[in-house]
């Protein structure tokens, strides 16, 4: 992936332009996760296929075999811990797991943790197990977590864990909170709400706050168990107003990752009075912050401001410097809500910002994304100031534009799953942004012809993700305006893309339907959608004029 230098810095322009464009380039600095993730050298598929289907003795001579080799291999190119070759350990910790050989999954444990230079203090097999997690965790999130899911799984296996191994999965939802990963606060979240409620009885009221900390998880995620779960009362007797307040906040949040935007906003107006009643300030900026997110996914920019900044308002003054240094929770919270406000700023203003170091996981996700569509939408004025001697840039705007998307994508797989509908419009947005790097913003034709069939691979992908959506979903609507663009660019497929941006365009009428008039929210909704509207008329007449086409 091409990485960010100098090469990409605009330079030896007037000296005004070259300022106002430097002013302009800082603000769209794309966030990179805060960990640096990498990917692990796994087993081939044939061999894995194998190994699934063997016996216990068999399979265990597989995996081991193919970590040996690994392991020279690694040693070979200069990585004496081998690093990448925890891939197979995670394959043999994953299959010992599901075939109950504790062996071999305290043998994979013991590979992870030898794989770093660090000393790992780990006395006992639960703590190893514990160690091994967050070290895959900042390597190669996904991969983290059946170890963490195990953790937890064997610290309630445990009939002597008590207050000791409550207050470590508390501490471990609570970390993995701050750092923004979904499914880790989940799998720890749900096990710290059944040991509490073992311990302190049902109306725990800390198995309650655990219990709703799990289903802003699951929330975020766009689980199925979080709408069932709010499908009755999610709430109990022993859950105090803040954790009613945090529940039906998540309640509205699993509403509006189905794709019912609308009714989600409707939720979030109707729990601003109980917010108010609040008198943690935090409690009441949630309700804030997740309105004011829901209006940006909507794009009502304007609508979502005013609460994004009495949620900065309120939580900036808790913030003290230790917390900005150390990046605590106070810290972390308050950077969360000016993090939206600025996206909702950047899209209303056509400026956006960087993103606080504070933020990391899916929390950096959300302005990664924002900054790179706010990228995309200058890409092509930059490159017109090039084209006229304007301006000059060595890197070229269309790489960082690839940079941008190919980030967001692929961070988005990695804390949200590769099938999210966003990671599907993504997909999307990442394949056309190869081919404007590519062709130099559509200037000039690919050069290989097995680079057209792998953009077309990665885009028939994104359809295939993406069609399955309600009709009025914002990724839908993006994700397909951006492949009828892509088919419909040298007659890949001009009928196909006809067809998606119909379905585009209905999904686009769709959402400005919901609007109860034309007011200013409406009508600047309209304007965004102005170029999909002008794309689809264009690949139509591209439809009809093509020969044995009927208009």
């Amino acid at each position: 992936m091409p990485k960010r230098d100098r090469d990409t810095i605009p330079h030896a322009a007037p000296p005004r332009r070259r300022r106002r464009w430097l002013a302009l380039l800082c603000g769209m600095l794309i966030a990179s996760p805060a960990a640096a993730q990498v990917e692990f050298r796994a087993m081939t598929p044939g061999v894995e296929a194998a190994a699934r289907t063997a016996s216990d003795a068999r399979m265990e001579q597989i995996v081991r075999r193919e970590h040996a080799a690994c392991v020279t291999g690694a040693r070979a190119r200069g990585d004496a811990k081998a690093f990448e070759c925890n891939g197979v350990l995670v394959f043999a910790f994953g299959e010992a797991r599901r075939r109950g050989l504790r062996a071999l999954s305290d043998w994979a444990v013991q590979g992870v943790l030898a794989s770093v230079y660090d000393p790992i203090d780990a006395p006992t097999a639960l703590a190893r197990l514990r160690a091994a997690a967050g070290i895959l965790s900042s390597a190669d999130y996904p991969t983290s977590l059946p170890f963490h899911a195990a953790y937890v799984a064997d610290t309630l296996a445990d009939p002597a864990a008590g207050a000791a191994a409550l207050a470590d999965l508390v501490a471990q939802a609570e970390r993995y909170e701050q750092l923004g990963y979904p499914a880790s606060i989940l799998i720890h979240a749900e096990g710290a709400a059944t040991l509490a409620r073992r311990i302190e009885g049902a109306d725990s009221a800390l198995g309650w706050r655990m219990q709703a900390q799990a289903l802003r998880a699951a929330a975020l995620l766009g689980r199925a168990s979080a709408l069932q779960r709010c499908s009755v009362d999610p709430a109990g007797p022993g859950a105090d107003p803040a954790t009613r307040l945090h529940l039906q906040v998540s309640c509205a949040i699993a509403t509006e990752q189905a794709g019912r935007w609308r009714e989600a906003e409707a939720r979030l107006r109707a729990l601003l009075a109980d917010a108010q009643a609040q008198p943690a300030p935090e409690v009441r900026a949630d309700v804030l912050v997740a309105l004011g997110r829901n209006l940006i996914r909507q794009e009502l920019y304007d609508a979502a401001v005013p609460f994004l900044t009495s949620a900065r308002d309120l939580l900036a003054p808790l913030v003290t410097a230790e917390d900005e240094r150390l990046l605590r929770a106070p810290a972390i919270r308050a950077a969360r809500a000016q993090g939206a406000l600025n996206i909702a700023t950047g899209f209303r203003d056509g400026k956006p910002s960087g993103v606080h170091r504070a933020l990391t996981g899916i929390d950096a996700l959300e302005a990664t994304i924002a900054a790179a569509d706010t990228w995309a939408l200058a890409a092509e004025r930059l490159q017109r100031d090039i084209d006229r001697g304007a301006l000059q840039w060595e890197g070229g705007v269309w790489r960082q534009l690839l940079t941008a998307y190919r980030e967001a994508h692929e961070e988005a797989g990695r804390l949200i799953g590769k099938d999210a509908p966003m990671v599907a419009m993504l997909r999307a947005k990442d394949a056309q942004g190869q081919e404007q790097y590519l062709t130099e913003g559509f200037r000039r034709p690919l050069a290989r012809d097995y680079i057209e069939e792998d953009l077309i691979r990665l885009m028939q992908q994104a359809v295939a993700g993406l069609v399955t959506l309600p009709q009025g979903d914002r990724h839908r609507v993006e994700g397909l305006a951006v492949a009828a663009g892509f088919l419909a660019r040298n007659d890949r497929d001009v009928p196909r893309a006809r067809s998606l941006c119909r379905s585009a365009m209905a999904g686009a009428i769709e959402r400005l339907e919901a609007h109860a008039e034309f007011d200013t929210a409406a009508q600047a909704q309209l304007r965004r959608r102005a170029p999909l509207f002008a794309q689809c008329v264009g690949i139509a007449w591209q439809a009809g004029a093509a020969p044995g086409t009927a208009r």
